[in-house]
């Protein structure tokens, strides 16, 4: 189980540094980085890893990230936990290298329980290796986070044993910069990373914001300016680097420059403005922008804007957590899993879908309108002539 994975390679890695230092092997007690470790670690203090009920939530934790619900951000789900089972679920999302995620766990119901969220990223899929990279705040049961790779992550959100309720996943996605020229927007770019120049022999190691003259150019983030001047084919230039991501800042062609070298400065700063010194001598006035760490990367998902939002959650909110039934048959990758009124649970609500549980245990995902309240007949009939109600069948009676 991930759990016992994890304490077994903190013990074994704490023994050997131990004895290497000292020649003598001490065990060095676990010690939990984040709130999910810490209630499993209290599972396994009283006993309960060993019972049932205790496993079962163990392995629902380790199951989620290994088959996860794929999502595309942004993403948005009204769902139940039901306090009588042992459950948790996963959302496999990717995101390139620049953008910023945030998750939101929403309460829908009256509940005071704890609710473990969790951001893992996936290091090898087919091993099950996963990093763990941050845990929502308690208090806000807010997850934010910039990825630093284009590479694919997995949330896992898991209540506590014999708690339950609803509650509404918000996952948003936007750039992890600020826009570096004042009042632009995507719009205005007008090249991008990679392009050709000079004839092909070189490439593009930055995007072209093209604005007016004199168009205020503002810092993405804090920094200190690591030089500012004129440089070669940028013109007048800044250099900054980014002390909260661990890479530099590069603007070129600029009019004026309003910083000086190592000088700190804030997000939102204007370091000068937008024209077309350099080679840019024969272009419109612009902002080359470049991002290097470890060399050239490509900016746009850095700044790029994000008008998107999250389609809203739409079907009836009260059947979350109850017995309903499907009007048609129900198939899975062409399999049949369900046939016309089999009963389900509703687990959750997204778009214009939902997320049922099958009598078999298994789960899926069908439109909303092919379900309904298991409270509503199947059919009404009206007779022309009375009979009697039984308590039970009777073989004596003709229909």
């Amino acid at each position: 189980m991930l759990s016992k994975s994890i304490y077994t390679l903190v013990l074994l890695s704490s023994m050997l540094l131990v004895a290497c230092q000292r020649g003598e092997i001490i065990p060095a007690s676990f010690a939990p980085t984040h709130a999910h470790q810490s209630y499993a670690q209290g599972l396994s203090q009283t006993g309960l890893d060993d019972a049932a009920l205790g496993q079962d939530w163990l392995g629902m934790a380790e199951a989620v990230l290994e088959h996860p619900t794929t999502v595309e951000v942004p993403y948005a789900e009204i769902f139940h936990f039901d306090e009588r089972e042992t459950t948790a679920l996963g959302y496999s999302f990717t995101t390139v290298s620049g953008e910023r995620v945030v998750a939101t766990l929403e309460a829908k119901s009256d509940t005071d329980m704890q609710v473990f969220v969790d951001l893992f990223r996936i290091d090898n899929d087919s091993l099950n290796l996963w990093t763990h990279v941050a845990t929502a705040d308690e208090n806000s049961m807010t997850l934010a986070f910039e990825a630093h790779e284009t590479a694919t992550y997995v949330l896992r959100i898991q209540p506590e044993l014999l708690r339950g309720g609803n509650f509404q996943l918000t996952l948003e996605k936007g750039p992890s910069l600020a826009f570096p020229v004042l009042n632009g927007d995507n719009y205005d770019i007008g090249s991008f990373f990679g392009d050709p120049r000079d004839g092909g022999r070189r490439k593009h190691h930055g995007v072209d914001i093209f604005a007016r003259r004199h168009t205020p150019i503002i810092s993405p983030v804090r920094g200190r300016v690591r030089f500012a001047g004129e440089r070669g084919r940028g013109g007048k230039v800044v250099w900054l680097r980014d002390r909260g991501h661990r890479q530099t800042l590069y603007f070129a062609h600029l009019h004026d420059i309003f910083v000086e070298s190592d000088q700190l400065v804030d997000r939102g700063d204007t370091l000068g403005t937008v024209g077309n010194t350099g080679n840019a001598r024969t272009t419109p006035p612009h902002l080359h922008f470049g991002i290097y760490s470890h060399g050239p990367v490509d900016p746009y998902p850095y700044i790029a804007l994000v008008n998107k939002r999250p389609p809203a959650v739409n079907g009836d909110l009260s059947l979350l957590g109850e017995m309903v039934r499907s009007k048609i048959a129900i198939d899975v990758e062409g399999v049949v899993v369900a046939d016309k009124h089999q009963l389900m649970k509703l687990l959750g609500l997204f778009d214009n879908e939902c997320r049922v549980k099958l009598p078999s245990g298994l789960t899926a995902c069908l439109p909303f309108s092919n379900i309904e309240s298991a409270e509503e007949p199947i059919r009404l009939s009206i007779t022309d002539k009375s009979y009697p109600l039984l308590a039970r069948p009777d073989s004596r009676l003709e229909p």
